[in-house]
């Protein structure tokens, strides 16, 4: 059984998403804990900056089932730094992987984790994304290139978009991934030292 652990920095924002007032960071860990699947041992680790809510903290807490749960919060007292808040996440973290993930997506489809652990499942994989969409259906990120600069594949285009050459329906490797949702078994995190601060 694999084990995950989703580290997710928030202060616990809240904004209108189709018309409702809702806590992101909630609504992304409640997506997450509805989608993993069942053969996944799972944790999620919220590294709280100081302006996160007692409320929000304690609704998190209460979605992982109670204090000893699937969902702990981890004081960040600093000034935000994405990487620090990440670092500090994967020291409390007990999973064999790590999957980083902002606290403003949410999850739309089941066995999403399971399709990134099968892609990272080679050794020879150091990091695994996701497509990621915008609130209106449009692709945000299907990778990075870097040709003349960092350009995230597929921007911009309809979700069932299919690419140049139909590249978007196909796992593939590329250039890199962002950390809005990535993968990486602990191992390689913690050979690469984290990071950079």
């Amino acid at each position: 059984m694999a084990s995950v652990s989703v580290i997710i920095p928030s202060i616990g924002t809240a904004g209108e998403v189709r018309g409702e007032r809702r806590v992101f960071v909630v609504e992304a860990v409640r997506s997450v804990l509805a989608t993993a699947g069942v053969d996944i041992d799972l944790e999620v680790v919220v590294v709280a900056g100081p302006e996160m809510p007692d409320a929000v903290e304690a609704e998190l807490v209460e979605l992982g089932g109670g204090v000893n749960g699937l969902v702990r919060c981890v004081p960040y007292d600093a000034v935000f730094n994405f990487s620090a808040t990440i670092n500090l996440g994967a020291a409390h973290a007990r999973g064999d992987h790590l999957l980083l993930l902002n606290d403003d997506t949410e999850v739309i489809s089941s066995g999403w984790l399971d399709r990134m652990l099968d892609a990272g499942a080679d050794p020879s994989v150091g990091a695994v994304g996701a497509k990621l969409l915008f609130e209106n259906g449009t692709l945000q990120h299907a990778g990075h290139t870097y040709r003349t600069s960092l350009d995230h594949v597929g921007f911009g285009l309809a979700a069932d978009a299919p690419g140049r050459t139909g590249l978007l329906r196909h796992r593939r490797e590329v250039a890199g991934v962002t950390a809005a949702c990535l993968l990486t078994p602990m191992r390689v995190f913690d050979l690469v030292g984290g990071l950079c601060t």
